[in-house]
């Protein structure tokens, strides 16, 4: 809680409710009108504003800085002049600084500077309380609270009599293993405060904090814990205290989860809820933290933070988080260190490949199961790719996909008997799945085989995979209709966001794509309540599948505009941007989709390869063939694939547009008949006269432009002017915007057809002034995205929108509800010039 302006302001997490938050509500400070004339000297005003700012540093987690700070205030030459308490205060800050990010030697050097000057006698007590404690070290822990307590030679500091007390008993509960009420009870009031004076209210955040963690770490009750250590965010200003809140959370979330030997066998029994609040507050301190602060934060709670995103299965934080456990909890024992890079391998493993060697506290077995999971997530991802790119009629065409599932099952089927018993759970899922969808695509008499492993699976599995498990068996031979019946009775009966997921794969399984589109748009309205629990990974997980199933991209666009403020993890809302972006073609900033993309490689979510590939598209789609050749370079390394008739390699359509510009290759087939070609050309601009439906350059258009003297046009537009002599006049305009997709649509004709005129016209888009290769925002994206489909000319109406101005529409066929809602915008090329001369 901090005092701003007379007012107490609490900080809290987004969505606790009041019961989660232990203790009564504070008043806030009012003012009466009366201002106190406090007399200060101006070393006083500065040391003030000094400290208030290291402070501030603190509470951003930003240590470093603060050390640096700190010490920049000890040298400077008005340090001497200060009075005893601001030079202490200094050093305690730092001292402060130095605890939290675990500088042992530094620590102890600052103490024994202060002890030389005077500023402290043998330690300094607050940090002795907490540094002891928090090490375990509670014998030494009472012996310094009970020495300050007893010592008569000053005058006791109230807060530090107050702190003493209370760690004395706290440290108690594990030296004496008391009960509650003779600790924790002995500190509060009937309303949940703490019972001995302070100077401000939030100094009482540490206690709060402290009874929180030994609530959670000595009495196993978690609600308490969660309860005080909300209470200590609340009025304390110290950040540090998320780390406590996250833990105390995730020990809600698991507390009927964890097995006595320390497993979790049934995933169902976590309180997600609780763990993604907990997830929420290690966003918090990453998205701060600098990396002195986030490496102690990792050697405190590493643990914890890795295995709440483990449960949520949170794979992007998964990927990310593991490198900092591995270097920064190294006093682990070689069970943890397995269970470590066993979680993480398995998530590695679903990308459909596995480097077992990285992993050296893995045994054999563990090998085997890495890669057989590796293995069969590689076959169900290329039947995922065939279902979304194939129609569902057809998949049963592809012979190569068959052998690849045969191939597959046959290597988990030997593979399964060399493994542990308790280890099989999810190589028998993966088992069913392959034969369940070679049974479904390719008519396969496997039904036997699926029983025989649902009766494996029932001997270890819990009840909520075996229903799963039971309703896909069910669905392979059953009628469709009886299977989407089973399914939805399943939803209804549960209502969680498991049977949800299961019903929407049916969906998606047999190519009934509307209904899942249908089911997200209703989970985002009418259901909102499945996903409260985790409603970031709810809008991800429909992106994702927008994308990948090549859905209507608008409702991905508006389900990012619509969410990304409520996404709590920076890097995913970032990263989704630039996946639209790319999927949308929209590349206005380059350099900065090429920096960010790069990071995510660094993280692990995006490959080398696929980074080059999308960079490489980015400049291509500018124009930029500098630093196309660049990421091309890296591209030609690649494997691909080779035609077996000529021997060639097989590229990518964005590579032969490249290499076709650059004049490395040339076309080796007659253009199609509708290709940009003079013929072609012609005969759609005679097809202009005979329009109707256009508007009129009339003297309302007239002033319209003469306010307004930017234009978009298309790549058929750009085709006209150039086939008729007329790129000069795009110099009478103060703008021409030409989107990212209308200049690929150029780069492919010219692949088609080599027409001159169109690398001419490409070079003056290049290098004209006038002209902004620009793509409209998401926003006037989705405006015409809810009119019409969205190809290269729609890109060119997004444009107009967004920048209010008219286009010059070149395409051969306009669509009639493009004329009802856009037609007031377009200018045909037979127009231009009567638009130019009227406006002069």
């Amino acid at each position: 809680m901090k005092e701003r302006f007379g007012v107490l302001i609490e900080r809290k997490l987004e969505g606790i409710p009041e019961e989660d938050v232990a203790g009564v509500d504070f008043q806030p400070i009012t003012f009466d009108g009366c201002i106190e004339s406090v007399g200060k000297s101006e070393g006083e005003k500065w040391i003030d504003e000094q400290l208030s700012g290291l402070r501030c540093i603190i509470e951003d987690l930003k240590l470093q800085k603060a050390i640096d700070k700190g010490n920049e205030l000890i040298q400077d030459s008005r340090y001497s002049n200060l009075s005893k308490e601001s030079r202490r205060k200094i050093k305690q800050y730092l001292l402060y600084c130095y605890e939290i990010a675990d500088m042992d030697n530094e620590f102890e050097q600052l103490e024994a500077q202060m002890r030389a000057e005077g500023l402290i006698k043998g330690h300094d007590v607050l940090r002795e309380l907490t540094r002891t404690f928090m090490r375990k070290q509670f014998h030494e822990t009472i012996e310094a609270a009970q020495h300050y307590i007893d010592e008569s030679d000053e005058p006791k500091n109230q807060n530090l009599l107050s702190f003493a007390k209370a760690f004395r008993l706290l440290a108690m509960a594990y030296t004496e293993d008391l009960a509650v009420e003779d600790t924790i009870g002995k500190l509060l009031d009937e309303n949940e405060k703490f019972i001995y004076p302070t100077d401000e209210i939030e100094d009482e955040a540490l206690v709060y904090q402290m009874i929180g963690h030994v609530y959670g770490e000595h009495y196993h009750d978690y609600v308490n814990s969660v309860r005080f250590i909300n209470r200590s965010y609340r009025v304390g200003y110290d950040s540090i205290v998320l780390e406590s809140l996250g833990v105390a959370y995730y020990g809600l979330a698991m507390h009927d989860a964890i097995e006595a030997d320390g497993r979790v066998s049934d995933t169902s029994r976590i309180d997600k809820k609780s763990l993604y609040k907990a997830r929420e507050c290690y966003l918090i301190i990453k998205s701060k933290a600098d990396d002195l602060f986030w490496a102690g934060t990792m050697r405190r709670v590493g643990l914890c933070i890795y295995n709440t995103f483990v449960f949520l299965q949170d794979n992007y934080r998964i990927l990310t988080v593991y490198p900092d456990v591995k270097k920064y909890l190294q006093q682990l024992n070689n069970n943890e260190c397995r269970d470590i890079e066993m979680k993480y391998a398995m998530i590695s493993a679903q990308k459909g490949e596995i480097n077992v060697k990285e992993f050296t506290h893995i045994t054999a077995k563990d090998e085997i199961v890495l890669k057989s999971i590796a293995r069969a997530s590689k076959c169900s991802n290329l039947i995922e790719d065939a279902t979304a790119n194939i129609p569902a009629d057809q998949i049963g065409n592809v012979p190569q996909l068959a052998r690849e599932i045969r191939d597959t099952t046959y290597y988990l089927e030997r593979n399964v008997r060399l493994i542990d018993r308790k280890e099989r759970v999810p190589m028998y899922v993966q088992m069913i799945n392959l034969y369940g969808r070679g049974m479904l695509i390719f008519g396969w008499d496997k039904k036997e085989k699926l029983e025989t492993l649902y009766e494996r699976l029932s001997e270890y599995a819990n009840p909520e995979l075996l229903d799963s498990m039971s309703n896909f068996i069910f669905e392979m031979d059953a009628p469709i209709a009886e299977a989407e019946k089973r399914f939805l009775t399943s939803f209804e009966n549960k209502k969680n966001i498991i049977t949800w997921q299961e019903l929407n794969h049916f969906y998606i399984r047999h190519g009934m794509f509307e209904r899942a589109d249908a089911m997200y748009q209703e989970l985002f309205s009418e259901r909102r309540e499945l996903i409260e629990e985790g409603p970031e990974y709810a809008y991800r997980a429909f992106i994702d599948y927008v994308t990948h199933y090549k859905r209507n991209l608008k409702y991905a666009l508006q389900c990012y505009l619509d969410a990304k403020e409520a996404f709590k993890d920076t890097d995913i809302e970032g990263f989704w941007e630039l996946e639209l972006m790319l999927y949308s073609g929209t590349f206005n900033n380059p350099e900065r989709f090429e920096l960010e993309r790069k990071q995510f490689v660094d993280k692990g979510l995006v490959t080398e390869e696929s980074y080059h590939r999308d960079a490489f598209i980015a400049h291509l789609a500018n124009l930029n063939n500098i630093e196309a050749i660049e990421h091309n370079n890296y591209i030609r390394q690649c494997p691909h694939l080779v035609n077996p008739q000529t021997g060639l390699l097989i590229v990518s359509k964005e590579e032969m547009q490249f290499l076709n510009w650059i004049g490395a290759v040339k076309p080796g087939f007659l253009p199609p008949s509708d290709s940009m070609v003079e013929e072609r050309a012609k005969e759609v601009q005679n097809s202009y006269a005979c329009e109707t439906w256009h508007r009129k350059i009339d003297v309302q258009l007239k002033n319209q432009f003469g306010l307004n003297r930017k234009i978009a046009i298309d790549a058929w537009g750009l085709y006209q002017m150039a086939e008729n002599d007329m790129l000069d006049v795009l110099d009478e305009f103060e703008c021409v915007y030409v989107s990212h997709i209308s200049v690929i649509r150029l780069l492919e004709e010219l692949s088609r057809t080599d027409n001159i005129r169109i690398r001419i016209l490409l070079e003056y888009l290049k290098i004209c002034n006038k002209v902004k290769i620009y793509s409209a925002g998401f926003k006037a994206q989705i405006v015409v995205r809810n009119v019409i489909q969205y190809f290269e000319p729609e890109s060119t109406v997004a444009v107009a929108v967004e920048k209010d101005c008219l286009m010059l529409y070149g395409e051969p066929i306009v669509d009639k509800e493009l004329i009802e809602h856009f037609g007031n915008r377009i200018v045909r090329i037979n127009d231009i010039n009567k638009l130019i001369e009227k406006s002069q």
